[in-house]
């Protein structure tokens, strides 16, 4: 896992220093190593150099693409592209891991952000193709794999991944993202030049402006979307989106095309043996979960107490306790938790830790806790996120870290495959009124209506904005300006149900829910330097989930109703049956309200990047109603409008709209 950077210049030459001040702000994505290409587009010459973080034994290996020279040392000269990379070691922990790497011609340079976690399966592909290899990473299966492939290539990998890589005789650069979208790869370009980071801030070292994108705040405010399109919350910053690449030619010309999309099923059932089914689902997913193990470093993971984060854990103990790891010791698990009884899920996670032998790590975030960090979490994230949720998983990974585990499993997109939310039962129920399939709707309806757990835990006003009338409560237009309202009328997304689930589970995946996860999961990670492994999100179990019946989803008030039935003797009984879900919940309300009754209420009762966008006859009152108690409004409103300012305060410098 890794950070990377680079600028391409059109009419120009690109600075070394512009490229170290860019490497400098991803230092917390890659500690261990780091690593400069110089390149000409014009000759093609190239140079290789290190930077303050390059171990010496990389400067002493050697191999053709590590370097001798800090970049320090280096004169502006006739370079028109760079490239910048920084390193946390997970595989091949040798110096043979740097990166930019190039193929031995040093007709290709790479720098590349991920795992391949079927790289060996591959590099054994490319040998019998004739191909030879001379280090052990997944970084030289990529070059050698677009040097056989092309383009192509992009199909034969199973893992995660943003890269940029430079093809001297095709005279392009080619960007890639993974189709998930779990590795983020953002650029901008201004005609005169082109360039790309893992992070935005970067960016900012190549001088473009930092403007707002007030249409993505207004999704932000009203429909309480993120990270929805390819846009930032930044004019002209954008993102490739997933399961796509783009190539840049010498002539500035970007084009970015669509290499993998995912088509899920709408049929209600198809007739097939569920036994079969559930075979094939727990064989993929074991698979899933054993390639994840491949590592040169200590792995743990994430534990919730909640089904799919249960899953991954005894998966992957059962895999640990078997064969070549059977000397391997016990896995730590990491979890956040709570005090309050309605957000206390030890209980499932002490049941987790006897059944699959694993040594728990159980923290306790606070809110002054989450008040101290709220800086840097805004820092790290870049744009807004939508829950102190964000917070309860920062502090997971901040104490993986200081355990010295760089890897974490994690449950992350179980729900979006498998309909693992309450409003898809809900909109399942819709789906079989509206095809006549009373009977079974009948017994969907007394599954979850008729179950307690279910109910008592029911977010009703987070669902109303499923529902056209509904989204008017939660969006509180009346605290909105008219004018900032009327400009961005035609920005509507449907995020309720409109016949086709599968169409809905698609868009969840890839639109609605799982990308603003994704980029959470991937900076709170980076930003304790720990690499996150999402084993649902393997492309293999994927595409097999995405083609099976609702009904292998949800049945008879189950949701994942596929994964309870396969994982029955992986998990115990105590989770697999559970029917209430938490993930990482903290006490919402509760904080927000004391944030805004101390010091901070004042950055919403006297807002200055905001402020253009209330209306200050029923913004201010409606303040000081909520921090009172008495507001019908929820506390989610104000934690974004909260978060929003702060945010405008910290990366726009007092900027206008």
């Amino acid at each position: 896992m890794c950070g990377i950077a680079g600028i391409v210049g059109f009419d120009g030459r690109v600075a070394p220093d512009a490229l170290m001040r860019m490497s400098a702000a991803l230092a917390h994505r890659g500690p261990d190593d780091e690593g400069f290409l110089l390149g000409n587009w014009r000759d093609g010459r190239t140079i290789v150099r290190g930077g303050d973080a390059t171990p010496p034994t990389v400067y002493g290996s050697g191999q053709l693409h590590c370097p001798k020279k800090p970049m320090r040392d280096t004169e502006e000269g006739p370079w028109t592209m760079g490239m910048a990379h920084r390193r946390l070691s997970i595989i091949d922990l040798s110096p043979g891991g740097h990166q930019p790497m190039g193929t031995e011609d040093g007709s290709l340079w790479i720098v590349y952000n991920g795992e391949i976690y079927n790289y060996l399966e591959v590099r054994e592909e490319l040998r019998s193709c004739g191909h030879r290899f001379v280090t052990e990473s997944d970084t030289e299966v990529i070059l050698k794999a677009y040097q056989q492939w092309n383009v192509d290539c992009l199909p034969k990998f199973n893992g995660m991944w943003a890269f940029a890589l430079w093809d001297k005789p095709g005279r392009r650069l080619f960007c890639a993202r993974d189709r998930f979208g779990i590795k983020p790869f953002h650029y901008c370009t201004d005609g005169r030049a082109f360039a790309f980071s893992s992070e935005i801030k970067p960016l900012f070292e190549t001088g473009i402006s930092r403007l707002p994108n007030e249409g993505l705040i207004h999704d932000y405010l009203i429909l309480g979307l993120l990270d929805h399109t390819s846009e930032t919350f930044f004019q002209g910053i954008h993102k490739l989106p997933q399961g796509h690449y783009l190539l840049l030619g010498l002539d500035g010309r970007i084009s970015v095309s669509r290499y993998w999309d995912l088509e899920v099923s709408d049929q209600i059932e198809d007739g097939r043996d569920d036994r079969s089914v559930n075979d094939q689902f727990r064989g993929l997913f074991e698979q899933a979960v054993r390639i994840r193990l491949r590592s040169d470093v200590p792995i743990g993971s994430c534990l919730s107490g909640g089904l799919d984060s249960s899953s991954v854990v005894c998966m992957a103990s059962r895999i640990l306790q078997e064969g070549e790891h059977a000397r391997a010791p016990r896995m730590q698990t990491f979890s956040a938790c709570f005090h309050q009884r309605n957000l206390d899920e030890r209980p499932y996670m002490h049941e987790i830790a006897q059944v699959a032998g694993t040594e728990p790590n159980l923290i306790y975030p606070s809110f002054e806790g989450f008040r101290d960090a709220l800086s840097a979490l805004l820092s790290h994230q870049e744009e807004p996120f939508d829950g102190s949720g964000v917070y309860a998983q920062w502090s997971v990974l901040e104490a993986a870290r200081a355990k010295g585990i760089p890897v974490l499993l994690d449950g992350q997109g179980a729900d979006e495959l498998l309909g693992g939310y309450r409003k898809f039962a809900l909109f399942y129920m819709m789906k079989l009124h509206r095809t006549h399939r009373y009977a079974s709707l009948f017994r969907e309806a007394a599954g979850f209506f008729l179950n307690w757990n279910v109910m008592m835990n029911l977010p009703v006003t987070a669902g109303l904005r499923y529902f056209k009338l509904g989204r008017r409560l939660v969006g509180s237009p009346a605290l909105f300006d008219p004018g900032f309202l009327s400009r961005h009328r035609d920005r509507t997304f449907e995020v309720g149900f409109t016949g086709n689930l599968g169409a809905r589970l698609r868009d969840d995946l890839l639109l609605f829910s799982l990308p603003a996860l994704l980029r959470y999961e991937d900076r709170n990670s980076m930003a304790h330097s720990v690499e996150s492994r999402l084993p649902f999100l393997d492309v293999r179990l994927a595409e097999f989930i995405a083609q099976l019946p609702l009904n292998q989803k949800i049945r008879k008030g189950w949701r994942k109703y596929i994964t309870r039935e396969s994982l029955a003797g992986v998990l115990p009984d105590k989770v697999r049956l559970r029917r209430s879900k938490l993930g990482f919940s903290t006490p919402e309300n509760t904080w927000i309200r004391t944030l805004l009754k101390g010091d901070e209420g004042a950055l919403l009762e006297r807002p200055a990047f905001i402020s253009p966008l209330m209306d200050p006859k029923h913004w201010e009152p409606s303040v000081k109603s909520f921090i009172r108690g008495r507001s019908h409004l929820p506390g989610k409103i104000f934690l974004r409008l909260y978060l929003l300012e702060r945010w405008g305060r910290m990366f726009l410098h007092g900027r206008t709209h």
